[in-house]
């Protein structure tokens, strides 16, 4: 019956974390770009169906704004031209009085004029430049290599005649530049009209856009104020017709249900115990919900750049609470998913991958300003370093740089100081446990120590020592030495409630001598570890440390009053685990140094003057017992790091102990 139940707890338990995931991808999902708005490119060809207008949009500016939006209209416009049709026929009948075609030569050259004259053909050539063209009362800009020039009707005609037989002298050359006028030309009139227009239309409530309005052709070039337009009222417009939303949609739900996919995979795989707890896991999907909010948001409806959202905050508190892998992998997946919801390129992302790598590299220690002041300082170079390095690549000669995204950039790292107070806040929510307060609760004016230290000195010193101890190990094996560290403060708090019971508290008398019960003795002793838990619970000291609490002594023996029992009663059967801790084992590194310094340090103290091969000794017993008692069977720590750890022990209690010179045997 409990089988049962607990495979239906684990099966609610599988259904509720993937439930988490699509309310993720979700949630994401309302914010996915429309089916063109990854198209719209300021200042290039829309290459999708003409956009019209779904409803009126009006939009009343102050007359400040009035004239920015004026002066950058005009820069805009440039030239205005006007397209006379009228011209084909003249330029035609020209033609033929210039040069005397046969019918089947001149037919393609016929057709090449008009085709040319229809389209428009510009006094000069425009390389790389849009034309802004007046025609039945509207205005368009249009990519110059839409039109001809009579330079290039010339070199056309050329190319055409080279199939045949027919040639031109400079002279027909010169009468034909005389003949091929352009049919495009220069309106000031046009000009000014569209600027008393534009000045009318920005005045006052005035209407932009009407609804059945074409905002954008195909082909046209997209300005500044159709741009603005379309991407801060993206329902005001028909950009995609109903089957291009659906298939748009569903691309982007199936690339963000592979980018979440794997995350959670990967957590599941390398960090079994943050996929487990539905808290931490829901802590991990909250970020790239709220990054993709944040780019949402700011693309839409500011004129900020993306480039100032602090995506290295993720990776900083990921860090800082679980590892760095996994801040690492985290920060990955919310920049993948934020690049397909940017309009940013390729650079946008690279730059963000590199500075969150930059991040999980060099950010260390957030309890300490000067350390997080320093890292958030490489990150900001990192930036600044990245975009010069892409501006350089890209870079042609003439064209500015886009110094504006660097300020973008140092506001993006004093932003970043927000993860400081964000710690306690997250810690409080989500019952997590930060560096700063493990520092916090490492200081010996807390009241727990400054209470163990006054009434069960020995214990107090007791702990220093394996403070020391795992403190030392963790950091040569690359562990958690903050953590190990504050847990050995606290792992013995449980014997303030009988100090006198241990003997490191006793005062020259045996209080286990009143009691000549082992079994009361053994329940003493085994006693200080619930008793700590629930003093742990009391104080509000974290789960993380309470953890440390039960593990310390695994499931192993009393066996000072255990043997006692054997030799007092040899006859006499009793439940052998009566004598035994509650446990449960050590599983985490940080665990297991603990357990095992507290027994080195524990059993050091009874040794008489003792050299360092007696320490040695010594060590290596209590170590092979441990994993002959099985106390090491669920523990992540491997031989190699055991093997590193013993040394540290052995290293230190030398020292501790002031080890006289062993002199060598004689032969």
């Amino acid at each position: 019956m409990g089988d049962k139940k607990s495979s239906i707890g684990a099966n609610i338990n599988s259904i509720l974390k993937w439930v988490m995931v699509l309310t993720c991808l979700a949630a994401i999902g309302f914010v996915f770009p429309s089916a063109s708005s990854k198209a719209l490119k300021l200042g290039e060809p829309w290459p999708n169906d003409d956009i019209m207008a779904t409803e009126d949009l009006v939009q009343s500016l102050k007359q400040s704004e009035i004239n920015e939006h004026l002066e950058t209209f005009k820069d805009e416009l440039g030239a205005v031209y006007t397209h006379d049709q009228r011209t084909i026929t003249d330029v035609i009948s020209k033609l033929n009085e210039v040069l005397f075609l046969s019918e089947d030569v001149a037919r393609p050259i016929h057709k090449l004029i008009r085709d040319c004259y229809q389209s428009g053909v510009l006094p000069m050539e425009h390389k790389g430049q849009s034309v802004s063209i007046y025609r039945a009362g509207e205005i368009s800009k249009i990519a110059s290599s839409s039109f001809c020039s009579p330079n290039n009707l010339i070199d056309d005609i050329e190319l055409e005649l080279s199939k045949t037989t027919y040639t031109l002298d400079r002279n027909t050359t010169n009468r034909l530049k005389e003949v091929l006028q352009p049919n495009l030309t220069v309106s000031e009139e046009s000009k000014d009209q569209l600027i008393i227009e534009k000045e009318r239309a920005l005045s006052g409530d005035a209407v932009l856009f009407t609804k059945g309005q074409k905002v954008l052709a195909k082909g046209e070039i997209v300005s500044e104020e159709v741009y603005q337009s379309l991407t801060s009222n993206p329902r005001a417009f028909s950009l995609s017709n109903t089957k291009d939303r659906i298939f748009s949609f569903f691309g982007y739900f199936l690339l963000t249900a592979l980018i979440l996919l794997v995350l959670i995979f990967y957590v599941r795989k390398y960090f079994p115990q943050v996929y487990q707890s539905n808290r931490k896991l829901s802590f991990l999907l909250i970020w790239p919900i709220v990054f993709s909010y944040l780019v949402f948001a700011i693309e839409n409806y500011t004129s900020l750049s993306t480039y100032v959202i602090p995506f290295c905050i993720a990776p900083i508190l990921i860090k800082n609470f679980f590892e760095d892998r996994l801040a690492l992998i985290l920060h990955i997946v919310i920049v993948l998913i934020a690049s397909i919801l940017s309009k940013m390129g390729y650079e946008f992302t690279f730059i963000q991958i590199l500075a969150g790598m930059v991040t999980v590299l060099f950010v260390s220690e957030t309890r300490y300003w000067n350390k997080f002041f320093l890292a958030i300082g490489f990150i900001l170079l990192s930036y600044l370093l990245g975009i010069l390095g892409l501006n350089l690549t890209s870079w042609s000669s003439g064209e500015p740089f886009n110094f504006s995204i660097y300020g973008w950039l140092v506001v993006n790292a004093l932003l970043l100081m927000l993860a400081y107070p964000f710690i306690p806040l997250l810690e409080n929510i989500f019952g997590f446990t930060s560096s700063i307060k493990l520092a916090e609760l490492s200081d010996m004016n807390k009241p727990l120590l400054r209470e163990l230290s006054l009434r069960a000195p020995g214990t107090f010193q007791h702990s220093l020592q394996v403070a020391n101890l795992c403190e030392a190990a963790a950091e040569r094996i690359g562990a958690n030495s903050l953590l190990v560290k504050t847990a050995a403060l606290y792992h013995d708090i449980g014997k303030l409630e009988k100090p006198l019971f241990f003997i490191e508290n006793s005062r020259g008398e045996n209080a286990h001598d009143d009691l000549n019960n082992n079994f009361e003795s053994a329940k003493i002793i085994i006693g200080h570890v619930t008793n700590g838990v629930e003093m742990a619970i009391k104080h509000r000291l974290p789960k993380i440390i309470i953890d440390f609490i039960k593990t310390h002594h695994g499931t192993t023996r009393v066996e000072y009053f255990y043997r006692n029992q054997l030799n007092q009663f040899p006859d006499k059967e009793f439940d052998e685990s009566i004598f035994r801790y509650p446990g449960p084992l050590p599983k985490t590194k940080e665990q297991t140094i603990l357990m095992l310094a507290d027994s080195v340090e524990a059993a050091s103290k009874s040794l008489q003057k003792p050299t360092g091969q007696d320490i040695d000794n010594l060590i290596d017993k209590i170590v092979a017992f441990k994993i002959s008692e099985g106390q090491l069977e669920d523990s992540k720590l491997s031989f190699n790091e055991l093997e590193a750890s013993v040394d540290v022990f052995k290293s230190m209690l030398r020292s501790i102990y002031h080890v006289r010179v062993e002199y060598p045997e004689v032969n």
